[in-house]
């Protein structure tokens, strides 16, 4: 008798709209996958990761892992809401080649390509498409902020000390150290160097946090970091 392997997979991970998949069971070779079509922006202060639903994958066999079985012709098809996209009966486990096509969700993603080695499994498997390698370096001014006065809400002044905005900056969202989000808005740019916006600390305690700047569709120029004191001076 063969027996799989069930397993409970609890998952501490910082997901912007991610789906956890609590349970996870193997599969015999040939079952397929279920691909998680998954976007990462490593402009942010901490890794993120959102699923993509609505976007169009396409897959082509690359080579076959330990004892593969199954179906090796290409496969496109368009993901869930929760972005998943289930292609079963295809050959696993084996390394495919993943293409964000059309629809596009995240005009950055379409065109990518990237390797996934697939295992048969009942558990969706991420297709990682990242953007935004390289952050821009943000400032803040003031960039730190005493919350014992009872005042939470700042002006703060952003300057990128990379270049020149390499896009417009939109908005802001304020994460605490544990990528928690705080607040968000919208800021105003002053010149090709500055903009600015209201920033709310709400914390009691001493803490770092991140300021995170991006472009009108949401893509991440570069965060600055504060921090953030209870009756221990700031406003520096």
């Amino acid at each position: 008798m063969t027996k799989f392997l069930c397993k409970t997979v609890l998952l501490f991970v910082l997901f912007a709209g991610f789906t956890p998949y609590s349970t996870a069971c193997s599969r015999p070779p040939g079952y397929g996958f279920i691909v998680l079509a998954t976007l990462l922006d490593e402009s942010k202060p901490l890794p993120m990761y959102q699923n993509i639903g609505g976007q169009g994958l396409g897959g082509t066999f690359q080579h076959c892992l330990s004892g593969c079985q199954g179906d090796q012709s290409q496969w496109t098809g368009t993901t869930a809401s929760d972005g998943t996209l289930s292609e079963l009966n295809k050959s696993t486990p084996a390394q495919w080649g993943v293409s964000f096509s059309t629809p596009e969700q995240v005009f950055q993603c379409t065109g990518v390509f990237v390797l996934v080695d697939f295992q048969p499994s009942t558990s969706p498997q991420r297709a990682i498409c990242t953007i935004n390698q390289t952050r821009d370096a943000i400032s803040s001014s003031p960039s730190s902020f005493d919350t014992s006065t009872g005042t939470y809400q700042y002006t703060v002044t952003m300057t990128d000390t990379s270049e020149a905005w390499p896009r417009t900056p939109y908005s802001f969202t304020n994460y605490d150290a544990n990528g928690t989000v705080i607040a968000s808005g919208t800021v105003t740019v002053t010149d090709s160097w500055d903009c600015w916006g209201t920033f709310w600390a709400n914390s009691t305690m001493s803490v770092t946090q991140y300021l995170w700047l991006a472009d009108s569709s949401g893509i991440g120029i570069g965060y600055a970091t504060i921090s953030v004191t209870n009756g221990t001076g700031g406003g520096g």
